[in-house]
Order: C-alpha cells, then sequence, then structure tokens
C-alpha cells in the first residue's frame, strides 16, 4: 500500500534553513514550492491558483525534488511559515490572499485556501541560532500538525485557517 504524501508549500527568511526543513520533512511531506520570505506577496496568490510564479524567489523546493512541481497535478495542502513571520505579517498576507480570492471569484476562477501552518518561536524548544536542534524541533511539530488537520480532513481546499506550532 503507497504511503500519502502530503504536500506542502514553505515560506522562510533563509533559504539555508528551508533546505534543512524541507530535506527533513521527506518523506512524509513534500514542499513542493519555497518562496523566501520577501516575495511571498508575489508568489502565493499564483500559487494557490496551481500557477508556478514566473521568476520564483528560490528554486530549493525544485532542486531536492529533482525539478518543478505541476501544481495542477499535485497542488499544495497546506502552507508553513518560518518563525520571522509576525501575526501583524500573516494578517496583511491572509487580506492579499482573500482580496485575490474575491476578484478570481468575479472572474469564475477559484483560488484553493490551504491551511496556515505558523512557527511560533513562543512554542520552542530551541532559539533559532541553534539550527542543529532548532530544526528538529520545527520539524516535528509541523509534521504533526500536517498529520493532525490530515485526519481532520482539513487539508481537501476548504480550510483556510492559522494554526500555530
Amino acid at each position: 500500500m503507497a504511503t500519502k504524501i502530503i504536500r506542502v508549500l514553505a515560506a522562510g527568511k533563509m533559504e539555508a534553513m528551508g533546505r534543512r526543513v524541507i530535506e527533513g520533512l521527506k518523506p512524509e511531506v513534500e514542499v513542493v514550492h519555497f518562496m523566501l520570505s520577501t516575495h511571498i506577496a508575489d508568489e502565493l496568490p499564483l500559487i494557490l491558483e496551481n500557477k508556478i510564479p514566473p521568476n520564483p524567489s528560490s528554486n530549493v523546493a525544485a532542486e531536492i525534488l529533482g525539478g518543478p512541481v505541476s501544481l495542477s497535478e499535485k497542488p499544495a495542502q497546506a502552507l508553513i511559515l518560518g518563525g520571522a513571520y509576525t501575526d501583524e505579517i500573516i494578517a496583511e498576507l491572509r487580506a492579499l490572499v482573500e482580496e485575490k480570492q474575491a476578484a478570481a471569484a468575479q472572474e469564475g476562477r477559484t483560488i484553493r485556501q490551504i491551511p496556515w501552518i505558523r512557527i511560533d518561536s513562543a512554542k520552542s524548544k530551541f532559539p533559532p541560532s541553534e539550527p542543529d536542534v532548532y530544526v528538529p524541533d520545527v520539524i516535528a511539530r509541523c509534521k504533526a500538525e500536517l498529520f493532525k488537520l490530515d485526519g481532520e480532513g482539513k487539508l481537501d481546499g476548504s480550510d483556510g485557517e492559522v494554526y500555530a506550532v
């Protein structure tokens, strides 16, 4: 029996940290696109329409997967946001996505909703300055939340809530 793979987007401040998280989430979780935090506002709305940005801010996920993923065949089921994202930044991003969803709906297009999983540094056992212990902690918390959301049926494109882990 094949193991179900959960496909996610990831965004963060540093590509090196993102690479470690992407590698650590495998094999149960596949990061289909990684975005640098400085470009998420440009890339996220496109990706939620299953389109690859023309000039992605990072190719880390594609490098790890051996090439870009067809988002129409394998759409992302959740978004993981690194610890650099504040409540204010997330609120701004969510407002942008809601605006794009409304505009798309008027044009007869759909921009899917996916859960947003936010790394809450207050819940971390270790500081980001200690990546050898911080990254495995982040990976464990992300996987636990993804498995929980999957068990609850919230990775089907209808749940757009923010979950802090």
